[in-house]
């Protein structure tokens, strides 16, 4: 068994494959997505971040992005990179329910041409969701993101940040990905044809 002091001289593979890496970061405005952002940025020498923001209200991605550095939980990396450290993070004006996820045709060529690591944590976490938005969302999301993934030439790792509640007809969940026995492109189709209350009334129980 390999002791603390031999583990410390080991070399860091993850540090080393992440300096002067680019990632492309869903879910940034989130509880998750932040404690991503900002561990990227204080642990390792990224060379860029682009975080996927969609519109909300009257606010643009640009000033979403704004907020979340304002949020204390950056204050640290300030502190120790400067601000100008914040300058990694590059927003892509998006919409994770969207084709091809609402991002322009400039922005999707970048990301394929440039990006390295994947972390998608975009996700609708209620458990009363209506189905349409929760399918458009968490399915029809990632797999968008995952055509995008597939496009990437330089793409090393794509992370998916998924839901603890899942699979409920099993006692114990391991640590390995579980076969879906329904299509999710059947549930999609679903979500992008009918309206919520023809929904609401198939799924009626």
């Amino acid at each position: 068994m390999v002791d603390d002091n031999e583990i410390q001289h080991l070399p860091d593979r993850i540090y080393d494959n992440f300096i002067q890496a680019t990632f492309f970061v869903t879910g940034g405005t989130g509880y998750m997505g932040k404690t991503i952002i900002e561990r990227l940025l204080r642990a390792f020498d990224v060379k860029k971040v682009y975080v996927l923001i969609r519109f909300k209200k009257d606010k643009s991605p640009e000033v979403r992005l704004q907020e979340i550095f304002a949020n204390p939980l950056f204050k640290k990396v300030r502190d120790l990179r400067g601000d100008q450290i914040l300058e990694k993070c590059v927003v892509i004006a998006g919409d994770i329910t969207k084709a091809k996820l609402g991002i322009s045709e400039e922005d999707y060529e970048t990301l394929k041409k440039e990006v390295e690591y994947v972390i998608h944590s975009a996700a609708t976490v209620r458990f009363d969701e209506p189905y349409k938005s929760a399918v458009l969302i968490n399915t029809k999301g990632t797999f968008s993101m995952l055509q995008l993934a597939k496009e990437m030439q330089k793409l090393k790792c794509f992370v998916h940040v998924s839901t603890t509640f899942c699979h409920p007809e099993e006692e114990v969940l391991e640590e390995k990905v579980y076969r879906s026995k329904h299509q999710p492109e059947r549930y999609i189709e679903i979500a992008d044809w009918f309206d919520d209350k023809t929904i609401a009334g198939m799924t009626k129980t």
